[in-house]
């Protein structure tokens, strides 16, 4: 029934924003508008937080008439930048966003290096290293599980080890490839040497 409620929302509003649902994860992306004169980096990310903080109000307006509610504690950050520059000395990885918390409350929400969104690891520039070695480590850790399943001698046999491989490994190593994948990548050889070498033992 949220749902239907919080559809009108997903509709592009005025200006570089897009409001997406999905269930009950909700996302704001901003876009800064085109560069122009004396608008550099830091003042596009002003800007952003200043239309970030407006659709945020907008949203807790139009989900309070609905009878819902947005847990401000749960609510990351993160500023999509070229390059590993830092944006300020006080500020390394962006300015923070304030939101309005439980009881009139203001909530201030600092800039993270890296989110999950829907199973993805996104980092601020951009990169799937994140990303990768989460998952890579998770298979890892579930082949090591597999191992308790039996040995050379007793247990499962070759062929069963393989389906569980299969089903158990693969769909968790290879979690949003359609992205990430890139043969040339030096990390895809990196990790799947120590993929190769869980395997084996």
């Amino acid at each position: 029934l949220a749902l239907f409620h919080v559809a009108p929302l997903g509709q592009r509003p005025q200006g570089d924003q897009v409001l997406q649902f999905f269930v009950d994860d909700g996302l704001i992306h901003v876009f800064s508008p085109p560069k122009r004169k004396n608008f550099n980096e830091v003042d596009q990310l002003k800007y952003n937080v200043e239309v970030l903080e407006s659709v945020y109000r907008r949203l807790i307006e139009t989900m309070s008439m609905a009878g819902l509610e947005v847990e401000a504690d749960k609510t990351e950050l993160i500023h999509f930048r070229k390059g590993s520059k830092p944006w300020t000395e006080a500020r390394p990885l962006g300015p923070s966003v304030h939101v309005s918390g439980p009881r009139g409350s203001i909530i201030e929400i600092e800039p993270s290096r890296v989110i999950r969104y829907l199973g993805f690891y996104l980092a601020n520039n951009l990169s799937w290293r994140a990303h990768v070695r989460f998952y890579a480590n998770k298979a890892c850790s579930t082949i090591n599980g597999l191992r308790l399943l039996g040995n050379a001698n007793r247990g499962f046999s070759p062929y069963h080890k393989r389906r569980l491989y299969i089903s158990n490994v693969l769909p968790v190593m290879m979690y949003g490839a359609q992205l990430w994948w890139k043969p040339s990548w030096r990390l895809i050889l990196h990790i799947a040497k120590e993929l190769q070498y869980a395997q084996t033992r």
